[in-house]
């Protein structure tokens, strides 16, 4: 079973978010672990793409509102190849007074506060 082919509005949705997330400047991962960037700069989400679309289909989200949900540039900072697969798979940690002030306003305004935290621990 291969992957389900993107729609018009999924691709539209998904190059605003590329283009406004990477328009945020350069490597936002370099001010949570500095070092030399490798690899291109990707748009990256803070919360991950499957996480989101787990909880859309779990809320009965409809396709729209899944995109809009997984596409809110909110909840992207920019990054390099290198760190952004750190972040993806959890070798980087990042803390919850590290986050953009965009991700907090994303995750009060589609009720993600919960995984929000969870993902992004709050120093002790």
């Amino acid at each position: 079973m291969g992957r389900k082919r993107e729609s018009k509005a999924g691709k539209e949705a998904r190059l605003r978010f590329y283009e406004q997330v990477l328009g945020k400047g350069g490597c936002w991962l370099k001010t949570i672990t500095p070092h030399e960037c490798d690899g291109p700069i990707d748009p990256c989400h803070l919360l991950p793409k499957q996480r989101l679309k787990n909880i859309a289909k779990q809320r009965g989200y409809t396709d729209d509102e899944t995109l809009r949900l997984v596409w809110d540039e909110r909840n992207g900072v920019p990054g390099c190849r290198a760190f952004h697969h750190k972040l993806d798979n959890g070798f980087m940690r990042v803390y919850w007074s590290q986050i953009p002030m965009d991700a907090y306003a994303f995750a009060h305004d589609w009720d993600l506060e919960w995984e929000m935290e969870q993902m992004f621990r709050k120093e002790q």
